[in-house]
């Protein structure tokens, strides 16, 4: 088991967006500015699935 702070790193078979997120994506003009921070942010997770910060369970909001 790794202890707190050791870094994880693992490259995903693939990413796949929820169909909330396909929707918000595909009405976003290319190269516009949100874009291509979600695009930076998915090229990131291709190449380390557990790069970023974990949120706790009771900090997601509920629907």
């Amino acid at each position: 088991m790794k202890g707190e702070g050791s870094v994880m790193s693992r490259k995903p078979s693939c990413v796949k967006a929820s169909g909330e997120t396909v929707v918000f994506t595909s009405s976003l003009k290319d190269g516009s500015y949100l874009w291509k921070i979600l695009n930076s942010g998915l090229d990131v997770l291709k190449e380390n699935m557990f790069a970023g910060q974990r949120v706790e369970k009771r900090k997601l909001p509920r629907y």
